[in-house]
């Protein structure tokens, strides 16, 4: 017998193209140009945003980003600087708060406090810690720090002048006074709201030891810690025993990693759906060699025998000459036993109990019991559609 590749043509035999480095790389473009992109959305992030670091406007840090330099300067102007964990909601006393998410992070509590104070300066606000200290202002971006005009008629930003101004871009009410704009962006919004004052900053950065000697930084933040005699510092410390307590690995890697990680896994998550085969309709195809029908009924005879399942041939050939016969009888489908019985005695004029014995009997005891049923059975059929 022929078989079917000993006539397919020479071509379709032939080894499979080797898959060329062009190839390649058209095929790898798109999930490396997607993890691309989510590498350069990563740094600008992290070069926008940075971090909160440990010391940032810390009253007691002398380092570039601390704010001992600011609290000594209002020291000597006779302010009393308070660094606290929460504020006491005392009026008459201005509550700084320069890094809304360590107190977040730290203390959540100190931010539902601040909504109790009568004179209010927050820097770097974020949309969540506003909401916690009922401010009716919102977040509307960020852009980068830079020296910026006061472009307002503000009085302490009138007397400050130029001032290092950026990062959160704010909106606030109609009645606000908004400075410091940048191409319409105000980084600065004074107001009043429920017989409270509050001043919102978009950035800390010109009170920090580092700038707080340029332009006029320092006055701005004079003018603005100033209102009152007594200043509630805002900054919690982080959790003592955190550092007595042994930290797992998970806990002693910077947050940034695991962000790095999520981004990692959606992008080979978007590779795998890239690259994942796609189920098309079923293929039809013609058999190299067709089987006769004779050849599939002994195969299965052969294995009843092999198996010794009489009971399950006998079971076959009764099933299949009771299937006939309903058919032949003019039967319904669901027709039961009683009434097969009843119309092939009436056709055949046997007796009933002859012809359940046949259709309904136990299981033959032997292989001769079981060719006279076949034999037996093969007469019934024929005898009732020779009827």
């Amino acid at each position: 017998m022929t078989s079917v590749l000993d006539t397919a043509p020479a071509e379709e035999v032939s080894s499979r193209p080797t898959v060329t480095p062009r190839d390649a790389w058209r095929k790898a473009r798109l999930p490396v140009a997607i993890g691309a992109g989510f590498v350069v959305l990563a740094v600008v992030q992290a070069l926008v945003t940075g971090g909160v670091g440990e010391d940032l406007l810390d009253p007691e840090a002398a380092g570039p980003d601390g704010g001992m330099a600011l609290a000594v300067l209002l020291r000597d102007h006779g302010v009393d600087v308070r660094r606290v964990e929460e504020p006491t909601g005392t009026s008459g006393v201005t509550v700084f708060v320069p890094v809304p998410q360590l107190a977040l992070l730290n203390r959540p509590a100190a931010l539902r406090r601040v909504a109790t104070a009568t004179d209010v300066v927050v820097a770097s606000p974020d949309e969540f810690s506003l909401e916690m200290m009922r401010i009716d202002a919102g977040v509307a971006g960020n852009i980068r720090e830079k020296v910026l005009q006061p472009g307002c008629d503000h009085p302490d930003a009138a007397v400050a002048g130029a001032v290092r101004m950026g990062g959160s871009v704010l909106a606030a009410p109609e009645i606000a006074t908004a400075c410091y704009a940048d191409r319409g962006d105000a980084t600065f919004v004074d107001m009043e709201e429920s017989g409270r004052r509050v001043t919102l900053l978009g950035s800390g950065s010109f009170m920090t030891n580092e700038h707080l000697d340029d332009d006029g930084n320092a006055a701005l933040a004079l003018r603005l810690l100033t209102r009152a005699r007594t200043v509630e510092w805002v900054y919690p410390r982080t959790v003592e025993f955190a550092a007595e307590e042994e930290k797992g690995l998970f806990e002693l890697l910077p947050h940034r990693v695991f962000v790095a990680v999520a981004q990692v896994f959606v992008v080979l998550l978007l590779l795998a759906l890239w690259r994942a085969r796609r189920l098309g309709p079923v293929v039809v195809e013609p058999l190299p060699v067709v089987v006769r029908a004779a050849e599939a009924v002994e195969g299965r005879a052969r294995l009843y025998e092999a198996a010794h399942a009489r009971d399950q041939a006998a079971n076959a050939l009764r099933a299949g000459l009771r299937d006939r016969l309903v058919r032949v009888l003019g039967l319904a489908s669901d027709a039961g036993p009683e009434t097969l019985v009843a119309a092939v005695t009436a056709r055949t004029g046997r007796d009933a109990l002859a012809v359940t014995g046949l259709l309904y009997g136990p299981p033959p005891a032997d292989d001769a019991a079981l060719v006279r049923l076949a034999t037996d059975l093969d007469l019934l059929d024929t005898e009732v559609r020779a009827l």
